[in-house]
């Protein structure tokens, strides 16, 4: 490597000395701090999806058809991580792509988690106030504007263990135009 001696030292003095900085080097350190970051494309789009329920696969709670928690809501990407925002009373889930060895080179697979904690809603005809509901969403993606995948919900209360209950459910969800 070169060196670049500073102005009015001696270049005899090797103290003084001050190695050349090549621009090769700032292209090799922003790429690796993109690598390092986990940038990557992925398939989906950002922006708001409107969720459709495609089979109830477990109903303890006796919501289906009421229930309305992922409806709608934006989809944003940073890298590997994901996060979904619905409205306020709803939980934001957050999680990351990953990729899946059996499924094929080009799916990609999302998974987020979320919680609401103190969450009231009607379960079998009882009014509850929920210590926790937590929120799992499994999806894989389709194309830029579409993943399906499934959903469950697990409502816990300790003060009305009649409250505690499992829903889970298929969903397809579509890019909202």
């Amino acid at each position: 490597m070169g060196s670049v001696y500073v102005s009015g030292v001696s270049p005899a003095i090797p103290a003084c000395r001050v190695p050349a900085v090549r621009p090769a080097l700032y292209v090799l350190a922003a790429v690796s701090a993109l690598v390092l970051t986990g940038c990557r494309v992925h398939l989906l789009d950002d922006g708001t999806y409107d969720f459709t329920t495609t089979e109830v696969l477990r109903d303890d709670c006796g919501v289906a058809g009421t229930l309305t928690l992922l409806d709608r809501g934006t989809l944003t990407t940073t890298g590997n991580l994901v996060k979904f925002a619905f409205t306020s009373d709803k939980p934001d889930l957050q999680g990351a792509y990953k990729s899946a060895p059996w499924m094929s080179s080009d799916a990609e697979q999302l998974i987020m988690d979320g919680v609401i904690a103190n969450y009231r809603v009607n379960l079998r005809g009882k009014d509850c106030l929920l210590d926790s509901l937590s929120l799992h969403l499994q999806g894989q993606a389709l194309d830029a504007t579409r993943f399906e995948g499934t959903a469950s919900l697990t409502f816990e209360s300790q003060t009305f263990p009649e409250c505690n209950c499992k829903y889970w459910y298929a969903f397809t969800a579509a890019r909202a135009p």
